[in-house]
């Protein structure tokens, strides 16, 4: 298994700026782990096909629970990484307290 690919982390984000920030992120932390991208569910359970197939599953997946095509629930049961899950810091029920 390459070491790489072993230690891949798979973003599923459909928001380019989400994206981008992600990619700031990791690169001020000086991450040394490829970010892999995939901007809609359909293109993550494509990928889920080529896991099966063989192909090693990245070691986290940082997945965007409301991607507005696709399945992106689907793709927990199916995996043997580690699903994040990323929530909008602020709300609308948020805003009230201070966060």
């Amino acid at each position: 298994m390459n070491e790489l690919t072993c230690c891949s982390i798979l973003l599923v984000e459909d928001n380019p700026m989400d994206i981008d920030l992600t990619q700031r992120a990791f690169a001020k932390r000086r991450l040394a782990n490829p970010l892999e991208v995939d901007r809609d569910g359909e293109e993550a359970l494509a990928r889920m096909a080529r896991w099966e197939a063989g192909e090693p599953p990245p070691l986290v997946i940082l997945l965007d629970l409301k991607l507005p095509s696709g399945r992106p629930g689907g793709l927990a049961p199916h995996q043997d990484a580690s699903p994040i899950s990323l929530h909008p810091r602020r709300r609308p029920h948020d805003l009230g307290r201070g966060a």
